[in-house]
């Protein structure tokens, strides 16, 4: 083994499951002897055994929804509590998985850690890129790609290292949901949006297409977007909406029997990545992206351009998928595993 490696999520995130698996692997594969501490209900749906585990934290200490006050305490109290518990002087390196800039900045665990940074959006803050650059002072960020590197670099801080987001293992399609929609298996084919959070103007644009409304029609394809209908909106017949939290099993079983993912994120959506591509990677799945320039790593992931611009590129991309069978994703899950080698040395 290379060394001890702590692994620390203390910002407890339901959707950081996955993350964490593909990283703690990864780490592992690198050649290290991985610890780790994590939030008691994600530690449940990983398999790893209690000897893996340097601590498990309860679940009083669960991030509470959007109250940022309430929040920043619960921080602060774990990270007080993992300062207390850990002797970090026993690992050579430790990876933190995600991070609130101020609880931190003002607590760090120690010094040289790697810090995850899922959005680097986060210096438009004032008080956030405070403690990022107090942070910078004695630990490394870590970012997805290029751009996400580069607000950093803007504001000065050059300790930046990249790893890929990785990919989840390609889902189960023994385990089929019977709670599938029921109009779902009356269309040929189905382009699915699977973020809750869709561009409005791209929603809005899909009432008014002639041209989108007929190709549907024409070649029998369902568009299911993830997110609330517009009251008061009437959308082409072959536009639906699936409202609410979408269950993993029928998550992944509408995912896997799509034929095409759509990406449309809003502007919003800035210096990050989408789990969502990398989903896509896994399980072989076309997928075609609304522009946004966080967006634009996703062309390396196929044999043609995803990233579309207006309703007319749309339909004109998913026509061609629809009947080009050569069009497709190579990018493998293998070439996107992070690669730990290269910042831990």
């Amino acid at each position: 083994m290379k060394g001890k490696v702590l692994f620390i999520d203390y910002v407890y995130q339901k959707g950081h499951v996955n993350f964490n698996r593909i990283h703690i692997d990864a780490i592992r594969s690198a050649g290290y002897d991985v610890k780790i501490v994590l939030h008691s209900d994600i530690a449940s749906q990983l398999d790893y055994p209690d000897s893996d585990y340097v601590a498990k934290l309860p679940r009083f200490l669960n991030m509470r929804g959007k109250r940022a006050v309430l929040n920043r305490i619960i921080f602060t109290v774990t990270l007080l509590y993992l300062k207390f518990k850990i002797r970090f002087s026993d690992y050579s390196h430790v990876v933190v998985s995600s991070c609130d800039e101020v609880t931190l900045g003002l607590l760090p665990l120690c010094r040289n850690m790697y810090i995850v940074c899922h959005n680097t959006g986060t210096v438009a803050s004032r008080v956030k890129l405070f403690f990022l650059k107090r942070l910078a002072r004695r630990n490394t960020f870590v970012v997805f790609d290029d751009y996400m590197k580069k607000p950093l670099l803007e504001n000065g801080i050059t300790n930046v290292a990249v790893v890929s987001h990785g990919c989840v293992s390609p889902f189960d399609e023994s385990h089929a949901d019977t709670n599938l929609p029921k109009y779902f298996s009356a269309f040929r084919k189905v382009v699915f949006h699977p973020s809750s959070k869709a561009d409005d103007t791209f929603v809005n644009s899909l009432v008014n297409s002639v041209e989108l409304a007929d190709f549907l029609a024409r070649n029998d394809v369902l568009l299911l977007i993830h997110g609330d209908k517009k009251e008061g909106e009437k959308y082409p017949d072959n536009v639906r909406f699936i409202s609410g939290f979408l269950p993993t099993a029928l998550y992944r079983e509408i995912f896997l029997r799509s034929d095409i993912v759509l990406i449309a994120y809003p502007s919003s959506f800035q210096n990050q990545v989408s789990g969502v591509s990398f989903e896509c990677v896994a399980n072989k799945k076309n997928m075609l992206v609304l522009e946004h320039p966080a967006l634009h790593y996703c062309r390396d992931f196929y044999n043609y351009n995803p990233i579309f611009s207006t309703t007319s590129e749309l339909v004109e991309k998913m026509g061609a998928l629809t009947r080009d069978s050569s069009l497709q994703c190579v990018a493998t899950p293998e070439s996107l595993t992070p690669d730990y080698h290269k910042i831990l040395g």
